[in-house]
């Protein structure tokens, strides 16, 4: 997310050109088409400034489905990240961000995707 060009975009009649793009950024939960995860541990990952329990994490990783393979490893939540998460499929690593998302206190998620342009006639 970058500073505006031009345009406007209101968010509950709030002109978002009149927050800081900090603050903008904390308020708006993006699910990228290439997900990513750093290197630290789960833990980290899920919660990067260590501002939730951990029973909000469990249970974004329940809503999410993936719980029982977090359970199931010898670390849990302290299971190291290498690669980008290579350990992970793909599909787990998006999903990883959709449990960020749910953690955050925000209104807004953006799903990054491929747009296709289909010719119906």
């Amino acid at each position: 997310m970058m500073e505006p060009v031009e345009g406007e975009i209101y968010i509950d009649n709030i002109d978002t050109r009149t927050i800081h793009l900090k603050a903008l950024r904390s308020r708006i939960a993006i699910i990228p088409q290439q997900p990513v995860l750093f290197s630290g541990t789960i833990r980290s990952n899920m919660d990067p400034f260590g501002s939730f329990p951990d029973d909000r994490i469990w249970d974004a990783l329940k809503a999410i489905h993936l719980s029982e393979k977090i359970q199931a490893l010898p670390l849990k939540l302290e299971t190291p990240i290498h690669e980008n998460g290579k350990m992970f499929t793909l599909a787990e690593r998006q999903l990883f961000c959709i449990a960020r998302a749910i953690l955050m206190p925000t209104k807004i998620v953006v799903f990054d995707g491929k747009l296709k342009s289909y010719n119906l006639s």
